[in-house]
């Protein structure tokens, strides 16, 4: 048996690499069907990028992607370089993004999220954002991570069994 959630994914990619894990349904009503192989592939890429930022065994990384792909890779990249992982909701109404980055100021400090990964637009939120928050040392987006991470290493830091696998905040702990 897997002893952490990173064991479970690498083993599953070695034993049955082409094998679906993840069913997704894209903004075009499609699935798109997320295999073994490319969890990890795009996890490792993700990991390698924050490895070259700078990431500590640990740390946490804030989380604000839509559900998809990118979703995944990002997650399990962040446990891949042994931190841990903080998923907070994308905001939903651009005409309320100042009211969004309040609430999401007080759980990225509370979690001391050193890196906020998400989408490119956000970043009138990412302005808003990172002045506030004296630990976040960068806001970052997957592809520049996944790009950075290219290319195949063992360079991977890896949580351990017992670390924290995420963070989770809810509406009744961020209300």
């Amino acid at each position: 048996p897997a002893r952490t959630l990173n064991e479970g994914l690498i083993r599953h990619a070695e034993a049955h690499p082409d094998r679906p894990h993840i069913y997704l349904s894209t903004d075009a009503g499609e699935e798109e069907t997320l295999t073994y192989r490319d969890v990890l592939l795009g996890a490792e890429a993700i990991a390698r990028g924050l490895i070259k930022k700078g990431i500590e065994r640990g740390e946490t990384v804030a989380i604000m992607l839509p559900t998809g792909k990118d979703f995944f890779y990002t997650f399990c990249g962040i446990l891949l370089a042994g931190a841990v992982p903080v998923p907070v909701y994308p905001p939903f109404r651009p005409n309320q993004i100042e009211e969004y980055a309040e609430r999401q100021e007080g759980i990225l400090r509370n979690a001391g999220a050193v890196y906020l990964i998400t989408f490119q637009k956000v970043e009138t939120l990412a302005r808003l954002l990172r002045p506030r928050l004296a630990d976040l040392r960068a806001v970052l987006i997957p592809e520049s991570l996944m790009a950075l991470g290219a290319g195949r290493s063992d360079d991977l830091i890896l949580a351990r069994e017992g670390d924290p696998g995420l963070i989770q905040y809810t509406s009744g702990s961020t209300g």
